[in-house]
């Protein structure tokens, strides 16, 4: 009896095996170029039967379900019904009582299953709105609760043999020759050979990028494994635990490594940025295990559930150091990093298992950076390329638009048009552009009473959202589809700074930008700025945006004017036009002459804000405008002025809108010192020394002693405008004789 049931056992391994093998040659047939006709996997897989008892699995109905749905043309319901058909796959194995061809018919349906995915995965872009679906792109999560034979001895042999010809060496990942590697080879080859074949293929695109960032952090090349049996590189693969793209990132871990997804975008998906994060994540896994198979472990399960079963083993005091081989992982890990290992033997060696990997290449790009949300609907037919083939290039964005939560955007377009697309985007008429907005539903709202508050209908709101009813929920978040007008460029910290021709750089700006921005050119802006052409811009720092004029060396003062309004019509400081007068704020006099240059120079200096900027309330303001006028929170304007949440402005009211220890928007001129003369009521400068007590701030400094942060600053040579309790500062102070 127990004769029988080995040779029955043997018998439907050889069966499986035979049919897989049958499979894969079928496949490499259909394939070749002189085939009178190519079999396509819809034609084979209406081919396929099942038993009479199996027939009411609905593993198998999914299965034909999707075959339905794929003959339709819906892509997405096909992938939907095959993902299913692998769900109740797994369920299957746990009916009681068990079939009696359970394993054969699970071991025939994966490649089906696979095969089936990797037919779709071209046409996902067609069909059926993507969310109507709880879907992923197939890697190979799921099959790793399905009990896989263990190898027979010719299998093994098979597979053991060609590995005793290899240098280990060669590899850059440690490698042991073990029972776990050699199934998930058997398994990549044999089970699941299309999925492994048509990665390798892929694999070839991301090669050179991925490449090139692992030798920069001087990480094993063999890491480029990784993303294989994460995602099979294909970057819209989604789990059933919601990690996406190239190196599946969950979401919380993605955005901890900069990479933001939300309604609009999923950086995981952008598969240089998503590489970035994978070798950060990767490196910091290995800064903590010392070792490559354990960081791809944490990768996998998380770096906490590998440091308590270290801790756990070390606690039992094991004679040897403790290797990734000794951990009972999770059932999923324990398949991992074995089968990152058995991808890196067989992408060394395709040919070996024969597969055919056909090279890749990524479609070359330019990247241009728009400021609004930019439908892809205009910028398409300016570069000469479809909707679908611009959102391709940028995989990350979910909706057909840059996202209208981000400030810039970096878009890839083809290469070779940038310059194209740039004189067309400065042209385009922004204004029928679509604004969003989000709304967080209160108790008691009703859609027409939320449509009534943004100008909309119900069925507007409903059709922007997907809403199939009116129903709603409390904290539910709606999108908004505001009226279309031009977005505004960002606005100046002061307004009177762009009417007078300055410009206050922002955070993330460069010359480029700006120029397109005022419609100059940026060898203008280094020419008025004596910018050289390598110098970066800093946020705070003033511009020139329109050539500097000849000033005259003098002016004489005509009825009415103040030494204010002098200072405005020549585009000088009010604090220079002083200075150069050794002027106090006494009446002027008509027909004064006053020094409008200094002897040096005619040429103006930039305007200075000071570092007590503060900001008249115009009618109709509010402290959310202004705090996006200066660049502020209304949190730091409430903090700064003493208000309290409840309070509210009025016009006329004087608020501070920079912090009163220190400013990002500062640029003042350096002193030009003049010689000093020992004329008895001249000025003489004396040295006092303040110890800063706790609580001081250079502002409060400066005040107390009637100089500035600036002078403190220069006098002390300090690095910036922080000061620690005690520090001893140097205080120059101008009195007269009569007063010494």
């Amino acid at each position: 009896m127990i004769f029988f049931t080995r040779f029955l056992g043997k018998f439907l391994l050889l069966a499986a095996f035979t049919v897989l093998l049958d499979s894969c040659a079928s496949s490499k047939a259909a394939s070749k170029a002189d085939a009178p006709a190519e079999e396509t996997f819809l034609e084979r897989a209406r081919q396929y039967q099942v038993s009479a008892e199996n027939e009411d699995r609905l593993s198998w109905q999914n299965y034909l379900f999707a075959l339905d749905a794929l003959e339709a043309g819906d892509y997405l319901l096909a992938r939907h019904h095959l993902d299913r058909s692998l769900h109740m796959l797994v369920a299957e194995k746990h009916e009681e009582p068990p079939r009696a061809d359970d394993s054969v018919y699970r071991w025939k349906m994966i490649p089906r299953i696979m095969e089936g995915l990797d037919a779709i995965y071209p046409n996902l872009g067609i069909g059926s709105d993507a969310s109507s679906y709880f879907h992923y792109d197939f890697s190979l999560e799921g099959l790793d609760y399905l009990d896989e034979p263990a190898l027979d001895s010719t299998e093994r042999v098979e597979i053991e043999n060609f590995l005793d010809t290899l240098d280990f060496s060669r590899f850059s990942l440690p490698i042991e020759l073990n029972e776990r590697v050699m199934r998930e080879i058997h398994f990549l080859s044999k089970t699941v050979p299309y999925f492994t074949e048509s990665s390798l293929s892929r694999k070839t695109a991301y090669d050179s990028m991925i490449t090139a960032r692992l030798k920069e952090n001087q990480m094993p090349p063999d890491l480029i494994y990784l993303p294989l049996v994460e995602s099979g590189y294909k970057l819209k693969a989604y789990s059933r635990a919601k990690a996406s793209g190239l190196w599946q990132f969950v979401p919380a871990t993605g955005k901890s490594f900069g990479l933001d997804s939300d309604y609009w975008v999923d950086m995981r998906r952008n598969p240089e940025r998503a590489t970035e994060a994978g070798v950060a994540y990767l490196t910091y896994l290995y800064k903590e295990f010392g070792d490559w198979l354990l960081a791809m472990a944490a990768y996998n399960c998380g770096e906490g559930r590998v440091r308590r079963l270290l801790r756990e083993a070390r606690a039992d005091s094991l004679p040897e150091p403790i290797t990734y081989w000794d951990l009972k992982l999770p059932k999923e890990t324990m398949h991992y990093v074995p089968r990152i290992l058995a991808a890196m033997i067989i992408g060394h060696f395709p040919e070996h298992y024969g597969f055919k990997v056909e090279k890749q290449t990524r479609t070359p790009f330019d990247t241009v950076t728009v400021n609004e949300c930019v439908p892809l609907a205009e910028v398409a037919p300016v570069v000469g390329i479809t909707i679908d083939e611009l959102q391709d290039l940028n995989i990350e964005l979910l909706k057909q638009t840059t996202p209208p939560t981000y400030e810039s955007y970096t878009l890839r377009i083809p290469a070779g048009t940038r310059e194209v697309f740039l004189e067309a985007y400065e042209k385009m008429d922004k204004s029928k552009w679509s604004r969003w907005d989000f709304h967080k539903v209160k108790k008691g709202e009703t859609l027409s009473a939320i449509g009534r508050k943004y100008g909309l209908s119900a069925a507007q709101i409903l059709s922007a959202n997907a809403l199939k009813t009116t129903k709603l929920s409390v904290g539910q978040s709606l999108l908004i589809p505001l009226p279309s007008k031009t977005k505004a460029a960002p606005k100046p910290a002061n307004e009177q700074l762009l009417s007078r021709g300055n410009y206050l750089v922002k955070k993330g700006e460069n010359l480029a930008t700006i120029a397109r921005r005022f419609g100059i050119s940026a060898a203008q802006l280094r020419e008025w700025n004596s910018l050289g052409k390598n110098s970066s811009l800093r946020a705070g720092q003033m511009l020139l945006l329109k050539k500097p004029k000849e000033l005259p060396r003098e002016y004489q003062v005509k009825a009415g004017d103040t030494y204010q309004s002098i200072a405005d019509s020549f585009d000088i400081s009010f604090e220079e036009l002083m200075k150069l007068n050794n002027a106090s704020r006494k009446r002027l006099v008509v027909g004064q002459t006053l020094k409008i240059a200094p002897e040096e120079t005619a040429r103006p200096q930039p305007l200075v804000v000071k570092r007590d900027s503060t900001h008249k309330v115009a009618s109709g303001e509010t402290l959310t405008g202004i705090a996006k006028l200066y660049g502020a929170t209304v949190t730091d304007l409430r903090n700064w002025n003493g208000l309290e949440t409840a309070s509210h402005i009025r016009t006329g009211q004087i608020l501070r809108v920079t912090p009163p220890e220190t400013s990002r928007f500062e640029l003042i001129p350096p002193e030009r010192p003049g010689p000093e003369t020992p004329n008895t009521g001249a000025p003489v400068r004396k040295i006092l020394y303040h110890t800063v007590k706790t609580g001081e701030s250079l502002w409060d400094i400066a005040r107390s002693y009637g100089v500035t942060i600036q002078q403190i600053v220069e006098w002390n040579k300090l690095e910036d405008t922080k000061v620690k309790v005690g520090a001893r500062l140097e205080i120059r102070r101008e009195l007269s004789a009569a007063e010494e």
